[in-house]
């Protein structure tokens, strides 16, 4: 075996995403469905050219334009609320009428909690 062979044995393939993404309830398939959501799935389409990607960091999804009708999931992070807005994002452009790809593109980025001191604190005002 050489040693080409030895680094195969240890990568591991992701499993599919989309097998990994939660059943929506009512109120995340209404907010999918809102005209607010719709209207970001077109925004994003009118703004991006093809090929060109956006890191939603917040929600730790990054989405990439295909075409003028198509785009891509191509990396989300491993948390499950990264996989409930991939779900919900993937209603919102399917109702769109957009096809959202996610596998065999999606790339599973491993989740890494914020350190204490990149949490930012909210000041406030001081009750006496």
């Amino acid at each position: 075996m050489t040693e080409f062979d030895d680094m195969k044995e240890d990568v591991t393939t992701n499993e599919n995403v989309t097998d990994r993404l939660p059943e929506l309830d009512e109120e995340d398939v209404s907010m999918a469905l809102s005209h607010q959501q719709l209207a970001w799935c077109h925004g994003f389409m009118d703004n991006h050219k093809d090929g060109q990607m956006f890191y939603l960091k917040s929600c730790g999804v990054h989405l990439q334009r295909v075409n003028e009708t198509e785009s891509r999931c191509v990396a989300l992070v491993d948390h499950p609320y990264c996989y409930a807005t991939l779900a919900m994002m993937t209603l919102s452009f399917e109702k769109a009428g957009i096809d959202l790809q996610v596998d065999p593109y999606a790339v599973v980025m491993p989740y890494e909690p914020r350190d204490e001191e990149e949490v930012p604190h909210e000041a406030g005002v001081e009750v006496a």
